[in-house]
């Protein structure tokens, strides 16, 4: 385990017991979240790159825009820190 983890893992041990049981839940999806993210990429080795030309696209076309998180997004934009549902 990193040092950094460590940190992260001692402080969450020392918040109150209800704030425990909100944390984990999130850090157990985002790691299975990066396990099924890499298991997509090894089963297609071309679909980041696919999925990079994909962004570019929507980029262009003015469909994505940089994450501003003072201001809610649009339902005829999505920000462009949303994680591709159709990977898996």
């Amino acid at each position: 385990m990193t040092r950094l983890l460590e940190r992260a893992f001692k402080a969450a041990s020392e918040l109150p017991s209800e704030e425990q049981d909100a944390l984990a839940p999130r850090v157990l999806n985002e790691i299975a979240w990066e396990e099924k993210w890499d298991s997509a990429l090894e089963r297609d080795p071309e679909k980041l790159k696919k999925l990079a030309a994909q962004a570019r696209e929507e980029i262009e076309a003015g469909k994505i825009r940089p994450l501003e998180p003072s201001r809610p997004a649009s339902s005829s934009t999505t920000s462009i820190l949303c994680r591709p549902a159709t990977i898996f």
